[in-house]
């Protein structure tokens, strides 16, 4: 049981680290447009919404699809389970909730560092 807990924490860490690359990755390649929008008038919430809004739609997909492929799997894992159901709801209530946490979390932080980009600075650097 230690070893699930210690691999289930592991892989929410690491699927955090993944979404907040993908968004990094995603703003770098979207700077200009950023740019354009604050040269505009766009406030700083508004870039981190539009951000954020994007990374949890993602989120939102992968945790779907998660938990789908956790309900069609559930046979093969109930031999490995003792005490509790293959398709215990209030468990994968938990699992999703946490993992749509961090990764909004994961979003976020990018999101933030995008809304403080200055726009003569990235016009310059292109």
């Amino acid at each position: 049981m230690l070893l699930f807990s210690v691999f289930s924490c592991l892989s929410i860490g690491l699927t955090a680290i993944g979404i907040a690359g993908l968004i990094v990755s995603t703003v770098n390649w979207r700077r200009r447009e950023i740019g354009v929008r604050l040269a505009l008038g766009a406030k700083s919430r508004d870039v981190v919404s539009l951000i954020a809004i994007q990374g949890a739609k993602l989120i939102g997909v992968g945790v779907g699809l998660g938990v789908l492929c956790s309900l069609l799997a559930s046979r093969l894992l109930s031999t490995l389970l003792f005490g509790v159901a293959a398709t215990d709801s209030r468990t994968l209530i938990m699992v999703a909730t946490g993992v749509l946490g961090f990764g909004v979390l994961a979003s976020y932080l990018p999101a933030r560092h995008a809304a403080t980009l200055d726009p003569c600075r990235i016009f310059r650097e292109e």
